[in-house]
């Protein structure tokens, strides 16, 4: 019973790992098992699933995946297979010490001597580096895979826990966890929905070329402005290409118009759901906001800063404790993280929402905002990745529910990173939330004009006067609010 139990989640596992869940519940059905996958033939495959997607996705995975490990595959008799050395080729296919062996891991290497334990971004580069190593040799992460890489992690690294990078099912704990598991399948599931926005992309490129065919562009709607040759040589934009960049800074003043008529970005110009269309965003801000300055110049004398400030100025007792909490934090980013969180604290929430009634007689009803309510109007923290999309969902519908539409804000994934909503469709992945903060006050400022939420507009206010020293026409709203932490950091040398 147990190597049932064990074939079917093996079964179950592949089916996830190559995005064909839906096709799990029919393979278990009849009996086929992970053993078996590599005997099935095409005539077995269409009877026994069901017609349609289900069918024509687990086909073309299905036969990938025997080329991949049999090269000698035709993909039409199967047979012959043996399912041991499949399941033993994913194993060798991944070796740990290529990982290693690359600039950054051994970078990791040198600093693993003088650390008693990584730190959370150290930890970020480790997967980060087994990660982009899975994908560039196409190497699907199977669970059983992740759990033999954090028990080589722990070998070279004696002072981690395989368990902080992957946690099997047990029978308190139904589900796998981890910064491997989560890091991979957030990547899994935030590429599959760019794979599925690109099934309409050739579509969409040739209804901008339709446009462009009908319409003559005058010389104030092209601009002649050079390229960022920093963003585009740099090897973390790559993928990104110079003609990307050469385009997204042509388009530039058809991108403003098209956000004042409140049109649908990501429709127009569908490359800001790649994973990196963050960095595209920055060009944009770098020439709107030409006088910017970096959010990195103040970051970290900033936090020193606010603890002086904190102590004299946080009055609620829930907050003091968290206060205490944030100073007790050894990670550079839980910390920073703690004491943005606490600005809501002081700088609170200005105005009320109105809340349309039901009640005959009664318009609106005017609600104050808590600090729990300007936190979570800014960060949104969850434990489990897989119920980011719920979070998100109550989110939406509360903003909904006051007429508002949807604004950007951060999600933090315990021992996951940070998602960075800028729309509802438009989602950027990143490992800090120095850089989350920057992503989403971005979206603020380019898509929304700088007017700031009513809950968090106090803090995004700060945000934008102290570490950019950027002016919008809203600041009058909140400097009276603001101005003493304003002297406060200014005058502390």
């Amino acid at each position: 019973m147990d190597r049932e139990n064990s074939e079917s989640d093996l079964l179950k596992d592949w089916c996830e790992d190559q995005g064909v869940s839906e096709a799990y519940q029919y393979l278990h059905a009849t009996g086929v098992t992970f053993s078996l996958l590599s005997h099935l033939t095409l005539q077995d495959i269409n009877e026994i699933l069901p017609p349609g997607a289900i069918k024509v996705s687990f086909r073309i995975r299905w036969q990938r995946w025997m080329e991949e490990s049999n090269p000698a595959s035709t993909g039409l008799s199967l047979t012959e297979h043996n399912p041991g050395i499949l399941k033993r080729r994913q194993w060798e296919f991944f070796d740990f010490s290529e990982v290693l062996n690359t600039p950054q891991g051994k970078k990791l290497i040198e600093t693993s001597k003088n650390l008693q334990h990584f730190e959370k971004r150290h930890r970020y580069a480790l997967i980060e580096i087994i990660v982009d190593h899975a994908e560039e040799g196409k190497i699907n992460l199977s669970c059983k895979l992740m759990e033999q890489i954090s028990e080589d992690i722990e070998k070279v690294f004696p002072h981690e826990k395989k368990e902080i990078y992957f946690l099997p099912k047990s029978k308190d704990k139904k589900s796998y966890s981890g910064l491997l598991y989560s890091r991979y399948h957030n990547n899994k599931r935030k590429k599959a929905k760019v794979d599925k926005g690109k099934e309409n992309e050739n579509i969409r490129d040739q209804q901008s070329l339709n446009v462009a065919d009908e319409v003559t562009l005058s010389q104030d709607d092209v601009t002649d402005e050079p390229i960022n040759e920093d963003s585009v040589e740099n090897p973390d934009s790559s993928d990104i290409s110079a003609n990307d960049f050469r385009h997204w800074n042509n388009t530039r003043q058809m991108r403003i118009e098209a956000i004042s008529d409140n049109r649908d970005i990501l429709l127009e110009w569908p490359i800001l759901g790649h994973q990196n269309g963050y960095k595209l965003i920055d060009e944009d801000f770098k020439f709107i906001a030409s006088t910017a300055k970096s959010i990195q110049v103040k970051w970290k004398p900033f936090f020193d800063k606010v603890v002086l400030f904190f102590e004299e100025h946080v009055k609620d007792r829930f907050c003091k404790s968290k206060f205490d909490d944030a100073l007790g934090e050894t990670d550079d980013d839980d910390r920073e993280r703690a004491l943005l969180l606490l600005l809501h604290a002081v700088l609170k929430p200005r105005g009320h929402i109105r809340m349309p009634q039901q009640k005959k007689g009664t318009k609106v009803k005017l609600v104050k905002p808590t600090i729990a309510d300007a936190q979570s109007s800014m960060i949104i923290e969850t434990v489990r990745p897989e119920d980011v999309d719920s979070h998100i969902n109550e989110f939406k519908n509360k903003l909904e529910k006051s007429k508002r539409g949807f604004h950007p804000v951060i999600v933090y994934i315990k021992n996951g990173g940070y998602l960075v909503y800028i729309t509802e469709n438009i989602v950027y992945k990143t490992f800090t939330v120095q850089h989350a903060v920057d992503i989403c006050f971005k979206g603020y400022y380019l898509f929304h004009f700088a007017r700031y939420p009513i809950e968090s507009g106090s803090v995004w206010f700060f945000i934008q006067k102290y570490f950019y020293e950027v002016t919008t026409d809203t600041d009058k709203l909140y400097i009276g609010q603001c101005i003493d932490l304003f002297n406060f950091c200014n005058n502390l040398q």
